[in-house]
């Protein structure tokens, strides 16, 4: 009996003992299963990264060949402008005569003709100038400063004006010619003495052009010959002129005067409604050219129809 009852107890250990490497077998299976599937994890999160990675690389590339586009649309913009304005495109027209000029600070200075403004002052003389431009040079005048010399002679000179007059001497130009005697000069100064020979019963000199005049009157109406002004103007069609002689001879034209008198041309204008243009062509006078300024007149390009 003690021995089968050692036997069983044996056996009973034997098992005990072979439990614990099942257990243990058990264990590195759990233990080697959760490795898996966290390695299966880790790959998929790697994939995800990755995959976002590539997501935002392509992403940045889209939006840097969006930015690339909008940067040559700018630039191919930039160069229409200014392929634009280098061809002769007018923009900025004065209110006050029409003129077309090419930039807003072009306009500001041209503004000053119409009022007066002289807002640049020489600091030596106290003499005002409309522009910066024009002040520079004056004061060249005070500094004795004469940056133009003339490369053949080494002559120097205050203002560039001077010295393309000046190089007009090594290049035997003669651009100043007398209407009355057909002499030609080189420089403007011996042109306006010489013509002082000729008008000197016309005591009143222009001091642009040297030309000479019996009274102030004629003076003052040649004057606006060198300015930019056109304050005569031309209601019907809107048309200026520098001086009351070409408005004058302007109002007795053909265009205005072949079929009724001025004032009742510019009545019947007013009351159809429409422009100059239109009016003139609606009563047969054809085709038009119309000039780069907004204020000129059109002039008909052919002979009206009967």
């Amino acid at each position: 009996m003690r021995e089968t009852h050692t036997e069983e107890n044996s056996e009973q250990q034997t098992d005990l003992m072979e439990v614990p490497e099942e257990t243990k077998d058990l264990s590195k299976e759990e233990n080697e299963e959760p490795s898996e599937e966290d390695s299966e994890e880790s790959s998929e999160e790697d994939s995800e990264e990755d995959s976002d990675a590539v997501l935002s690389a392509e992403l940045s590339e889209e939006d840097s060949e969006e930015d690339s586009d909008e940067e040559q649309n700018q630039t191919s913009t930039r160069k229409k402008v200014l392929q634009k304005r280098a061809g002769g495109r007018k923009t900025w027209s004065c209110r006050q005569c029409g003129k077309s000029l090419t930039s807003s600070g072009s306009l500001r200075d041209h503004m000053r003709i119409h009022t007066g403004e002289t807002p640049f002052s020489c600091r030596y003389c106290g003499k005002s100038f409309k522009t910066k431009a024009p002040l520079t040079e004056h004061l060249r005048i005070h500094t004795g400063e004469k940056p133009f010399q003339c490369s053949l002679c080494q002559k120097s000179f205050t203002h560039r004006s001077s010295l393309r007059e000046h190089t007009r001497i090594h290049a035997g130009i003669k651009a100043y010619s007398c209407q009355e005697c057909g002499k030609s000069f080189t420089l403007r100064q011996y042109y306006t003495t010489h013509l002082k020979t000729h008008y000197k019963h016309k005591p009143l000199l222009c001091s642009v052009c040297g030309k000479g005049f019996n009274s102030p009157v004629q003076l003052k109406a040649h004057e606006p010959v060198h300015s930019e002004l056109k304050p005569y103007h031309c209601n019907p069609c809107g048309r200026s002129f520098r001086q009351v002689s070409c408005l004058q001879r302007h109002l007795k034209s053909f265009i205005h005067n072949k079929y009724r008198p001025l004032e009742k041309l510019t009545e019947q204008i007013r009351s159809s409604g429409l422009g100059f243009e239109q009016f003139m062509i609606q009563r047969g006078f054809g085709g038009f050219k119309t000039t780069t300024n907004p204020t000129a007149a059109n002039t008909p390009s052919h002979t009206p129809q009967p």
